[in-house]
């Protein structure tokens, strides 16, 4: 039968900050060991990984591995919860070595601080799957399916020391400015979540304040290492301090509540208690008759009193549950919400990234109309023109069009005879050549030579 399988190993590391703030931290090491007892006493055999590693490329190549910060009490990888990426898990002997990628959400950033102030955790392995005892070990079976790895603080396996290195994803100059958006963007999400949560009774309050808490700490780093943006932190740092304040506040009420709650059922159970050990005094002392009517009389009473206190227990049972469920209601909708804020940014992104690039190509399009339209008007009623305008049309500019043009006419009339066929002579400019046949055609004839000698065809 398969059960919930949890084994965990040490880390020693070291931290490489990246140059330019852009580097991702990742940690790599031994994420766990085949043929190896652990201290839970469970032994993975070196078949069970040579079966499972290729299975896995395919969520570890498509970013589908996500790891939590301590393991979920309910055995489910969260979204919110999400603190970092398995990108990369092979065998090196028995070791099995894998890196993580921390993000830089909530929780992420929770492991990062810890990882450079030298807090030792350990990397643990979640599956599910079936042991069968042998030799005094627990040799997990090859129905073992593995979901992913978790950081926690209690290691149960010994000797792995995997080291902390910082991997550049982007090697532009600009890199500086695109990390201050990002600061940008986390802030504005941020913002955007605390201004929306409500503090109220109905809801997970201990789930709230850790993301209220990892909310905190991402904004002191946000405000330290992005000057401009510290003012703006240090402001949503107090609205979440006021919510944690509230928290405080409401979770003492409800312990109070429930306290009370106790304080009552135990006072009807005590009560119940006396009533049987007196009716038991009365048994020993009265007939028969009595006692069956005493012993009737005192159930009835009993019950009765029994009924009124589980009655009440049961109205705040339907309260605590009706309010459990919309909890869960809202914490969906404050997901939701979290979600779309940060879809958002992305698409915004890509909306204005697709904009500029149409109006480059509607710009370029413009200039090349702008260009064909002046050689258009240059060699317009020029009986030479289908000679001319393959000389013009590599022109980039408007500028470059006019100089050409003009460079080829003065060309033209420098190799162009004083008297030309027919008896006619020039009297100026090209333009003003006379219309008989014989002269049009010794004007193509000169165009013509004009572009064999500057190497067109």
């Amino acid at each position: 039968m398969k059960q919930v399988l949890v084994d965990t190993m040490p880390f020693k590391y070291s931290v490489f900050e990246s140059a330019d703030k852009e580097g991702r931290m990742t940690v790599s090491g031994i994420f766990q060991r085949a043929d190896t007892k652990n201290e839970n006493g469970r032994v993975y055999p070196s078949s069970l990984w040579d079966k499972l590693l290729p299975s896995l490329q395919d969520r570890v190549a498509s970013r589908r591995m996500l790891g939590e910060a301590d393991h979920p009490k309910d055995g489910k990888t969260s979204i919110i919860r999400g603190s970092h990426l398995i990108t990369s898990l092979e065998r090196s002997g028995n070791d099995i070595i894998g890196k993580a990628e921390l993000l830089n959400t909530p929780n992420g950033l929770v492991l990062q601080e810890m990882f450079k102030s030298g807090v030792e955790l350990g990397i643990s392995s979640r599956g599910s799957g079936s042991t069968k005892s042998s030799e005094g070990v627990e040799l997990v079976q090859d129905d073992f399916d593995l979901d992913t790895f978790d950081f926690v603080i209690n290691p149960s396996t010994p000797g792995a020391y995997p080291k902390i290195v910082s991997e550049d994803t982007n090697t532009n100059n600009k890199s500086e400015d695109k990390y201050k958006m990002t600061g940008i963007e986390s802030l504005k999400s941020i913002k955007a979540l605390v201004e929306a949560t409500k503090i109220s009774d109905d809801l997970n309050l201990n789930e709230l304040d850790d993301q209220l808490l990892s909310a905190d700490i991402q904004l002191g780093r946000i405000g330290m290492e992005e000057a401009p943006l510290k003012d703006e932190c240090d402001r949503v740092r107090g609205k979440i301090s006021e919510l944690r304040n509230e928290i405080t506040v409401v979770k003492k009420k409800l312990s109070t509540e429930r306290d009370e709650l106790t304080t009552k059922l135990a006072s009807a159970t005590a009560v119940i208690e006396e009533l049987v050990k007196r009716y038991k005094k009365d048994i020993k002392s009265a007939s028969k008759e009595d006692t069956q009517k005493k012993i009737e009389s005192a159930m009835v009473e009993a019950a009765s009193a029994a009924r009124d206190e589980i009655k009440k227990y049961s109205t705040a049972v339907m309260i605590i549950k009706k309010n459990l469920d919309e909890a869960n209601r809202r914490l969906a909708g404050f997901k939701s919400n979290y979600d779309r804020v940060l879809a958002s940014s992305s698409a915004k992104d890509a909306e204005i990234k697709e904009l500029k690039s149409k109006l480059l190509v509607a710009e370029k399009m413009r200039s090349k109309n702008l260009i064909q339209l002046q050689v258009e008007h240059k060699l317009e009623g020029r009986a030479d023109a289908a000679t001319i305008r393959p000389l013009l049309e590599g022109c980039k500019t408007i500028e470059e069009v006019n100089k050409k043009y003009e460079s080829i006419i003065a060309m033209i009339k420098r190799d162009m005879p004083s008297d030309l066929p027919g008896g006619t002579r020039r009297t100026g400019t090209l333009d003003k050549r006379v219309t008989a046949k014989e002269n049009l055609t010794e004007d193509v004839l000169l165009a013509r030579k004009l572009v064999t000698k500057l190497g067109g065809k």
